[in-house]
């Protein structure tokens, strides 16, 4: 519902600094299994919904025991149902949207005492000013992250992002469907905000500001107990080589990177589109 330059200037291209990495269900977050409906356009508003039977075949369950792919012989118990809506209104240079999520928690987790499902809800909009074109989100989350933090995939050595106190406190690390990361009690609050500017014919620059905080659970036990904010700086150019070929570059700067004391990134994206 939310591709393209509609929400985010950086679209999808840019690596750790794009809208979907604190709201992937913006415009990243894919699931498996998924039937869905996209309304026609009526007046400038369109509606959107999906359902997911699995949201992620070959997921772990709480202690680390592997899912069967494609659903097979897979239990019940350890099937994670998601679904989202979506409703978008356009009217010249203005934009407005709004998308929930949610991913059900398995019921195998009930028995390590942890409850209550993956939700997120986005607000985002625009307006081109021509000149100028401004952005603007706002995400809130509970009990998980829909979509990793900036820059971290499931897996890379550095820290468990998933970790999860049990009810006996043994910590364990599963249940990530999807990119998905639970953590029972967690919420998330984020926003971003963003310009872009054409200038002259062939060249447009444009930067975003994001910042996410965690509380609830997450406070106290997310990260060996550091819950401090991240912040995220990107800026970025494009340039028209032809009508539908055209090079970009970005370079931005993460600080307290998986909202985890210490942590930064630095990154760089380059790059050559071409649009069939």
């Amino acid at each position: 519902m939310f591709q393209g330059a509609n929400s985010d200037p950086f679209g999808y291209d840019s690596g750790p600094f794009q809208l979907g990495e604190i709201s992937t269900s913006t415009n990243t977050y894919r699931t498996d299994n998924q039937v869905g409906y996209m309304s026609p356009v009526f007046a400038g508003f369109q509606v959107g919904a999906g359902y997911s039977f699995n949201v992620d075949n070959g997921a772990s369950t709480p202690g680390g025991t592997s899912i069967s792919s494609y659903g097979v012989n897979e239990p019940m118990n350890q099937r994670q149902q998601g679904f989202d809506l979506a409703g978008t209104y356009t009217n010249g240079p203005l934009f407005v949207g709004v998308t929930y999520g949610q991913t059900n928690s398995m019921s195998a987790l009930s028995s390590n005492g942890l409850s209550g499902h993956i939700r997120q809800i986005t607000l985002d909009g625009s307006y081109d000013f021509q000149v100028l074109r401004v952005y603007g989100a706002y995400v809130r989350g509970w009990n998980g992250l829909v979509g990793a933090p900036s820059g971290i995939s499931t897996g890379d050595g550095r820290y468990s992002i998933n970790e999860q106190p049990s009810k006996n406190a043994t910590a364990y690390s599963g249940f990530t469907p999807a990119g998905n990361y639970y953590y029972s009690g967690m919420k998330q609050s984020a926003f971003m905000i963003g310009v872009s500017a054409p200038i002259g014919t062939a060249t447009s620059i444009f930067a975003t500001y994001q910042h996410q905080t965690l509380g609830g659970g997450a406070k106290s036990g997310w990260a060996n107990g550091n819950g401090s904010a991240q912040n995220t700086f990107a800026v970025g150019s494009t340039y028209n080589l032809s009508k539908r070929t055209n090079l970009y570059g970005v370079i931005g700067y993460v600080n307290f990177l998986g909202n985890i004391s210490g942590q930064k990134e630095t990154a760089a994206v380059v790059g050559m589109r071409h649009q069939f």
